[in-house]
């Protein structure tokens, strides 16, 4: 059933591929700056072609990795289950005719509970929380230096502040959404500059 709902996900981008190339055709007739719909129609269609690459990548869980591109570059944000799907994503990626680079700096592996391995006096609690994703926070490129907020109750941790880009906000929520007790992430009152 995986590989039917891979091949329908595959199938529908590639259809959107057909809808952009004649809405751009469309956009050029209508005396539009072709450089900037050229590049806008390259960014767009390696975009689609990614998220049908990693829809078809054995041991890949597309669903959770969002793609944007801009100028040829990709970035991927999202959480994973290991190094091996990071390595598996960016290679899928970095095969797609005109991409330039791949920036994996979002995509993070999501930490796994043992329960059994934890004593009493390490149980995961909400000031652990809130310090270690503020730590995934720091050490995540492009948000090293930015002013994110995190709190947390019962597992629920909630990011405000300002980042420059929507780019940079799905990397906060994939460092968030990595720490283990994380139940979930509120990202509503984090906002982009852009």
């Amino acid at each position: 059933m995986n590989r039917t709902v891979r091949l329908m996900t595959a199938f529908f981008m590639l259809a959107g591929l057909v809808g952009l190339g004649i809405q751009s055709a469309t956009a050029a007739d209508a005396g539009q700056d072709s450089s900037d719909s050229d590049r806008a129609m390259s960014d767009t269609w390696i975009t689609t072609k990614v998220k049908a690459e990693l829809a078809t990548t054995r041991n890949v869980s597309s669903t959770r990795i969002s793609v944007n591109t801009k100028d040829g570059t990709v970035a991927l944000t999202g959480v994973v289950s290991t190094d091996d799907e990071v390595e598996r994503a960016v290679a899928a990626a970095e095969g797609v005719k005109g991409v330039k680079e791949v920036d994996a700096s979002g995509l993070k592996v999501r930490a796994e509970e043992d329960d059994e391995s934890r004593t009493v006096g390490e149980a995961v609690d909400d000031t652990w929380i809130t310090t270690k994703v503020k730590a995934e926070l720091a050490s995540t490129e492009d948000l090293a230096s930015s002013g994110i907020s995190v709190t947390t109750e019962d597992g629920t941790v909630t990011l405000s502040g300002t980042v420059d880009n929507n780019v940079a906000k799905k990397k906060a929520v994939a460092a968030a959404e990595s720490v283990k007790g994380v139940k979930k992430v509120k990202s509503s009152d984090l906002e982009t500059a852009q």
